[in-house]
């Protein structure tokens, strides 16, 4: 299996405490250890001919030669129907996807094997916050690193442009730029190739007319503006909720934190993902116990977003994490008229979620 057919990026991360295996179907990482433990790891991964048999061999093995110093070892492998993960000593593996987040380490001396759900990243080891300026996949080998990232998430696709250097945005280095075609308004502002206005400007956009076609940073979709007036600006993915520090993506620099104050008591540790695609701005449920919801500019209603479920956002349309009510606002309309909250009212009226642990 290729790691890009399959939509799969290997991320290590520099450093030098441990080191990565990728091999067709699984991703493994060895956190230190003696060299003879860490020569027999290795070979178990490389020799095995499908995730399988290298979860099923590694597991023997560790289980059955405590008299070797064995590191922490912690291994993700394509199997049928999914993921199954492997983790044993001191390593552990965070995860996050459309139905929510996990962690995994093992308890005791003996490995421990657990199917996983769908999931848009994994990481194994010691991950920190970090830029991905200049971190390339591992499609195959062995390479040394501190801990390495496994991301499926469909954003991330031959299209990525976190993967070059020159696609980062001057001052901007926690979070990889996108690179996107569009046409450039008369004030020199780079826009959607569709656009009549710009979102930046407000400068009308003739297209038909023959407005420039360029290729160039994408500028910020929209301003979330939350209902005790808190802004943050939207120009690449997010993970909303109380608590999202420890999120892979956030981790990884892949997202931004947006952590509202205030009362966040029916929100989520990982609450929902914005996710930015070409022009477009989308919003999944990470399985958050208090639900996220939508109304639409102009609707009456809410609507419920089932987790994993991908919904479309525009300018104008509200959210809600919980009871925690946000309202989208072009860039542009913000910064000249300030933005507001059409209602504070929430959609939901369910108990409070302290005890929620996703």
């Amino acid at each position: 299996m290729n790691a890009r057919s399959s939509g799969r990026r290997v991320i290590p991360l520099p450093g030098s405490t441990g080191y990565a295996v990728v091999v067709d179907g699984a991703v493994a990482f060895i956190g230190g250890g003696d060299v003879i433990a860490q020569s027999v790891l290795d070979q178990v991964v490389r020799r095995a001919p499908d995730g399988t048999a290298v979860l099923d061999r590694l597991a023997g093995l560790l289980s059955s030669s405590p008299s070797l110093r064995y590191p922490g070892i912690a291994v993700v492998c394509d199997v049928a129907g999914g993921h199954e993960l492997l983790v044993a000593g001191a390593t552990e593996v965070a995860g996050s996807g459309p139905h929510g987040s996990g962690r995994w380490r093992a308890v005791g001396g003996h490995p421990e094997r657990h199917a996983i759900r769908a999931m848009h990243a994994l990481t194994l080891g010691a991950v920190r916050a970090r830029s991905l300026g200049g971190l390339d996949d591992l499609h195959r080998g062995t390479v040394a690193c501190d801990g390495v990232a496994v991301i499926w998430s469909h954003e991330l696709t031959e299209t990525d442009v976190g993967t070059d250097p020159g696609d980062t945005e001057p001052g901007e280095g926690s979070r990889p730029a996108r690179v996107v075609d569009g046409v450039v308004c008369p004030a020199g502002h780079l826009d959607a190739p569709d656009a009549r206005t710009c979102r930046t400007c407000g400068t009308a956009i003739d297209a038909a007319g023959g407005a420039r076609q360029a290729r160039g940073l994408r500028p910020p979709l929209a301003t979330l503006v939350f209902d005790t007036g808190e802004t943050f600006e939207i120009a690449d993915d997010a993970v909303v909720g109380r608590s999202v520090d420890d999120d892979p993506r956030v981790a990884l620099g892949l997202a931004a934190p947006v952590v509202p104050g205030g009362d966040t008591s029916a929100l989520s540790r990982r609450h929902a993902w914005l996710v930015v695609r070409g022009w477009s701005l989308e919003v999944i449920d990470l399985g958050a116990r208090n639900g996220t919801f939508v109304r639409r500019a102009g609707a009456p209603a809410w609507e419920r977003i089932e987790p994993g479920r991908v919904a479309p956002l525009a300018p104008g349309d509200s959210v809600a994490f919980g009871r925690r009510v946000a309202h989208l606002e072009s860039p542009r309309r913000f910064r000249t008229v300030g933005g507001a909250p059409s209602s504070n009212e929430s959609p939901t009226t369910e108990g409070s979620d302290h005890a929620d642990q996703r």
